[in-house]
């Protein structure tokens, strides 16, 4: 079917697939407050990416009154009606509405099907005013043709619809497959609630733009939740769904104009086993809640969180995240504005194939393969803590190759000119392989940066194939001596890194003190360390500085140039070669295809 202009919202996708960011001022939206409470930091204006999708909600659709006194009425009873008014009549099991205009449904069905065919410029509105509809082999709504269908969820209502598994008495034009369906734009508004069942495949499905203003949802699917070809936009409401498939998903691949999903401040709670949010070119959301788990399954189906095949841009919203999958995810690029998200993930805390740009926001990786991932990484602020099996943060080319090869595919190539930047905030990273991972350059321009590293050989605390800069900020790393690199000559701040004698236990406390006895730095270090590196602005060339562990001093350090690698004995150390290494086993180096668990 043609599309029509429909007037519901004005909508711009560019798309861009090329690794770049373009930047602008902006201020940030107001994330929803959490479901649990969690430090968050504070809002303020950032420089932030320019967004794919450019969005305005139709505000005549917030109203959900209508005139009883022009509205048709249908009254349900079993598989018959009693009609008051005129544009629908019965035709066996089926209800058509045949004339533009307000439908006001109550009572109870039983395999009857409303079915909407009126002209391409005419808008149907179906009030769902306390109905409880079932049919056991079709779509219990039919839109076949209309400018505009809109869903009503009458308010202090609860509204129940079912279809069977199996749909019969299709034609061969007729590809119904959601319990409520449409071919042409489909609008659901109102503060009312919708508890959907759709047993055969999907729970709402539309092939073409589906816009959803408020209420509850409720929806079991047998495969997506919610479906809308060519675009999905939802302002408010909230949303509980369980599907066998993906939970909310826009499905467009041909059109890379179509296919964007956009959320603005709902509450969603998903548990899926495909992908929770899935669009197929761009995704964006503004601020709300959001509690998506993806389970195993016995397909080599995609299990990530948040999807998008061209651009994932999150500006706020309060996000807990399990998944078999990567949490977040681009084929493109990944933009963090703000936001709180607690990521437990078998695979990536956050992907990107192209850059991962993090401007703010709490981000709590409490469990992961590698915490973030993007051919480049920019952190630009923000409050990240990472836990990792293998890299913390790593910057890597290729793309994830889960499409074609089922789920944790991403064989990204690990030489090439893949950066990492660090320019703010705090990043505490808690990793088994390599801390840090550039497979390019480092640099580090401000921020507070901690590293607690890996404890068994064969990865570092820092691992650069380019040079690793230091211009301002605070970095402290530990972890194995062997893989040991420190920072570039052409740094302009100090750093110092040290290969101590022994190997000190978790929870040991490091210090480190100036000539005078003042104290420069202190940690309590989360992981048995043989080596550290240290670089604040308290540090200069000359500088002499005493490292103590446990209260004991353990060595005496000379800064002898803008970066000084030495054991403990004060003896000057190249990297990769610590004194006693710990080389025995590690993590896939260089080269090498990491695996996927």
């Amino acid at each position: 079917m043609r599309k029509k202009n429909v007037g519901i919202m004005s909508v711009t996708v560019l798309v861009l697939l090329a690794a770049i960011t373009i930047w602008m001022s902006v201020t940030k939206n107001e994330s929803s407050e959490p479901l649990d409470e969690i430090a968050q930091t504070e809002e303020k204006p950032n420089e932030v990416s320019s967004s794919n999708i450019n969005y305005e909600f139709d505000t005549k659709y917030e109203d959900e009154t209508w005139d009883d006194s022009t509205a048709q009425h249908i009254t349900l009873n079993g598989n018959s009606t009693s009609i008051e008014g005129q544009g629908i009549i019965q035709v066996g099991n089926t209800l058509r509405i045949q004339k533009a205009g307000d439908y006001v449904f109550t009572g109870t069905s039983t395999n009857l099907q409303i079915h909407v065919n009126v002209q391409d410029t005419e808008t149907v509105r179906i009030i769902l005013n306390g109905v409880t509809m079932t049919h056991s082999s079709s779509a219990v709504i039919y839109s076949e043709n209309a400018n505009n269908t809109v869903i009503t969820l009458a308010k202090n209502t609860t509204n129940t619809l079912s279809d069977g598994d199996t749909y019969t008495g299709m034609n061969e034009k007729e590809e119904l497959s959601a319990t409520i369906f449409s071919n042409d734009d489909l609008i659901f508004n109102g503060s009312g609630e919708l508890v959907l069942k759709g047993n055969f495949k999907n729970g709402i499905h539309t092939d073409d733009d589906l816009v959803i203003m408020d209420g509850k949802y409720q929806i079991h699917a047998k495969n997506d939740g919610i479906k809308g070809k060519d675009s999905v936009a939802i302002k408010q409401g909230s949303f509980m769904i369980t599907a066998d498939g993906d939970g909310i998903q826009a499905s467009n691949a041909t059109d890379t104009s179509k296919g964007w999903l956009y959320i603005k401040d709902a509450t969603v709670d998903i548990n899926a086993l495909g992908d929770g949010l899935q669009a197929e070119t761009d995704l964006q959301i503004d601020a709300g809640n959001y509690k998506i788990v993806t389970l195993e399954n016995t397909t080599d189906s995609s299990n990530k969180g948040l999807k998008a095949s061209a651009s994932l841009t999150v500006n706020g919203g309060y996000f807990e995240l399990t998944t078999i999958d990567d949490s977040i995810h681009s084929n493109g690029n990944v933009t963090i504005n703000n936001g709180t998200y607690l990521i437990n993930t078998e695979d990536d805390g956050m992907h990107a194939d192209n850059a991962l740009v993090i401007n703010s926001g709490t981000i709590h990786v409490q469990s992961s393969y590698e915490g973030l991932e993007g051919a480049q990484v920019t952190i630009n602020d923000g409050i990240i803590s990472i836990v990792a099996q293998d890299d913390g943060i790593n910057s890597a080319g290729g793309n994830d190759a889960q499409e074609e090869q089922g789920r944790r595919m991403d064989p990204f190539a690990s030489r090439g000119d893949y950066p990492i930047q660090i320019n703010g905030g705090t990043v505490t990273v808690n990793a088994n392989g390599d801390g840090i991972d550039a497979n390019g350059n480092l640099e580090i321009k401000g921020g507070e940066i901690t590293v607690f590293g890996p404890t068994q050989g064969g990865n570092g605390y820092l691992d650069y194939d380019g040079v690793a800069s230091i211009t301002s900020g605070t970095l402290f790393a530990s972890g194995t001596s062997d893989m040991m690199q420190g920072m570039s000559e052409d740094s302009s701040q100090a750093s110092f890194a040290i290969v101590l004698d022994q190997r000190y236990s978790a929870q040991s406390l490091l210090e480190i003190k100036d000539d005078n006895g003042n104290l420069l730095f202190s940690k309590e270090v989360m992981k048995d360390f043989k080596a550290f590196i240290y670089s604040g602005s308290n540090l200069n060339v000359g500088d002499t500085v005493h490292v103590s562990i446990n209260g004991s001093e353990v060595s005496s350090i000379t800064l002898n140039s803008i970066m000084t690698n030495v054991s403990q004995n004060g003896q000057n150390v190249p990297m990769n070669q610590g004194p006693q290494g710990d080389r025995n086993q590690g993590g896939p180096r260089p080269g090498e295809q990491k695996p996927r668990m």
